[in-house]
């Protein structure tokens, strides 16, 4: 009976798998090409097969983040490497 109560949760999280949004392609390339080492950063969550896309909601959350991350580096930043612009 616990695991049936359980069910809708573990759905919730781990359910439903999408697949990575060209959005958060984008966002780690870019990212990983400003990156100066001097930060330790933990991209793992927006890669293929990462936490952002187990399920549907998860997905739009990540895909929004990475949108607007690119958005802000592109605004913030004088001058880009390849893997940053459009």
């Amino acid at each position: 009976m616990r695991a049936l109560l359980l069910l809708p949760l573990l759905s919730a999280c781990w359910g439903n798998p999408v697949a990575q949004a060209p959005e958060c392609v984008a966002w780690v390339a870019c990212t990983r090409a400003l990156d100066d080492g001097g930060t330790p950063l933990d991209l793992s969550r927006f890669l293929e097969g990462g936490f952002c896309w187990n399920n549907p909601s998860l997905a739009e959350g990540c895909t929004t983040a990475c949108t607007r991350g690119l958005e802000r580096l592109r605004a913030r930043e004088a001058s880009l490497p390849g893997e940053c612009t459009p």
